[in-house]
Parts: structure tokens; C-alpha cells; sequence
């Protein structure tokens, strides 16, 4: 079995399993940093919901995204982008 490339180097974990909100997530910042109303619209959620909040706080945990400002994270300020090991998701479940 051939690695792909841009995993070679990555530390091995077990499979990431997203959900539909999760993926969505994902794709929209793999073009441009977000903030969580930002991102709500695109979903077309509340920027308070449980199930918006869940999926970045499990994203962040994973290390799928990042906050463009981690000093502080309730920043009026803050948004979020996907990181490298989110790119390397993406390339992989495409």
C-alpha cells in the first residue's frame, strides 16, 4: 500500500469521522478565515447554536482548524481557519 504523499512525516492517528456540519465547516474555511457568525449564515444557523458551537470545539480539538487570534478566544475579533492537517482531510476525503 502506497502512503500518499502529503502524509508522510504526519504523526499516524486513527481516521477523523466528521459529521455532515463538521465536513461543511471544513470547506468553507479551506477558502477564506471565518467568524462563528460568519459561518453561521453560510449554514444558515443560529450563531449561538449547541450543534455549531460542538462542531468547532471538536474541530479545534482535533487541530482541523485554529483561531487566527488563540490569545484570546472571545475576541470580537476572532475567526477561524482550517490548518494544515485540515487541508490534508480535505485532499484525502476528495
Amino acid at each position: 500500500m502506497k502512503i500518499h504523499e502529503d502524509f508522510i512525516g504526519l504523526p499516524v492517528e486513527a481516521p477523523v469521522e466528521l459529521t455532515d456540519t463538521e465536513s461543511r465547516i471544513i470547506r468553507l474555511l479551506e477558502k477564506n478565515e471565518l467568524s462563528i457568525s460568519e459561518i453561521s449564515v453560510c449554514l444558515n444557523q443560529k450563531p449561538k447554536s449547541g450543534i455549531l458551537k460542538k462542531s468547532l470545539k471538536i474541530l479545534l480539538n482535533h487541530g482541523i482548524i485554529c483561531l487566527t487570534i488563540p490569545d484570546k478566544p472571545n475576541s470580537p475579533k476572532q475567526k477561524y481557519r482550517i490548518t494544515e492537517k485540515g487541508l490534508n482531510l480535505l485532499k484525502f476525503k476528495n
